[in-house]
Protein backbone atom coordinates (compact mmCIF):
# COMPACT_ATOMS: atom_id res chain seq x y z
CA UNK A 1 0.00 0.00 0.00
CA UNK A 2 1.36 3.40 -1.00
CA UNK A 3 0.56 6.46 1.07
CA UNK A 4 0.09 9.69 -0.87
CA UNK A 5 2.03 12.65 0.51
CA UNK A 6 -0.19 15.58 1.41
CA UNK A 7 2.59 17.96 2.38
CA UNK A 8 6.16 18.67 1.46
CA UNK A 9 9.27 20.64 2.28
CA UNK A 10 10.24 23.77 0.36
CA UNK A 11 12.43 21.51 -1.81
CA UNK A 12 9.41 19.30 -2.59
CA UNK A 13 7.36 22.38 -3.50
CA UNK A 14 10.15 23.64 -5.75
CA UNK A 15 10.25 20.29 -7.56
CA UNK A 16 6.46 19.95 -7.83
CA UNK A 17 5.51 23.53 -8.72
CA UNK A 18 8.73 25.18 -9.91
CA UNK A 19 8.67 27.82 -7.17
CA UNK A 20 12.28 28.34 -6.05
CA UNK A 21 13.04 27.68 -2.38
CA UNK A 22 14.57 31.16 -2.12
CA UNK A 23 11.29 32.68 -3.29
CA UNK A 24 9.33 30.66 -0.74
CA UNK A 25 11.72 31.85 1.98
CA UNK A 26 11.36 35.49 0.97
CA UNK A 27 7.57 35.18 0.88
CA UNK A 28 7.53 33.59 4.37
CA UNK A 29 9.64 36.40 5.80
CA UNK A 30 7.31 38.95 4.20
CA UNK A 31 4.25 37.20 5.65
CA UNK A 32 3.06 36.35 2.13
CA UNK A 33 2.80 33.24 -0.02
CA UNK A 34 1.09 29.92 0.63
CA UNK A 35 0.20 28.79 4.14
CA UNK A 36 2.75 26.60 5.86
CA UNK A 37 3.27 24.85 9.17
CA UNK A 38 6.38 24.36 11.23
CA UNK A 39 6.13 21.15 13.27
CA UNK A 40 9.33 20.53 15.23
CA UNK A 41 10.94 23.50 13.46
CA UNK A 42 10.60 21.98 9.98
CA UNK A 43 8.77 23.99 7.34
CA UNK A 44 6.03 22.05 5.56
CA UNK A 45 3.54 23.14 2.92
CA UNK A 46 0.35 21.26 2.14
CA UNK A 47 0.23 20.68 -1.62
CA UNK A 48 -3.46 21.68 -1.67
CA UNK A 49 -2.62 25.01 0.01
CA UNK A 50 0.07 25.75 -2.58
CA UNK A 51 -2.34 24.90 -5.41
CA UNK A 52 -4.99 27.17 -3.86
CA UNK A 53 -2.48 30.01 -3.47
CA UNK A 54 -1.45 29.65 -7.12
CA UNK A 55 -5.11 29.63 -8.17
CA UNK A 56 -5.81 32.86 -6.29
CA UNK A 57 -2.67 34.47 -7.70
CA UNK A 58 -4.02 34.31 -11.25
CA UNK A 59 -4.00 37.50 -13.23
CA UNK A 60 -6.66 37.64 -15.88
CA UNK A 61 -5.66 39.15 -19.19
CA UNK A 62 -8.06 40.67 -21.67
CA UNK A 63 -7.61 37.60 -23.89
CA UNK A 64 -8.43 35.16 -21.09
CA UNK A 65 -11.55 37.15 -20.17
CA UNK A 66 -12.64 37.13 -23.80
CA UNK A 67 -12.15 33.35 -24.00
CA UNK A 68 -14.19 32.88 -20.80
CA UNK A 69 -17.00 35.00 -22.22
CA UNK A 70 -17.04 33.03 -25.49
CA UNK A 71 -17.07 29.74 -23.56
CA UNK A 72 -20.11 30.84 -21.54
CA UNK A 73 -22.19 31.57 -24.64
Amino acid sequence: MQIEKISGTPKDIEEAFGIPRATLSILRHQGRGPKYSKPAGRILYRFADVEEWIKHSEIKTSDSIEIENVSKN
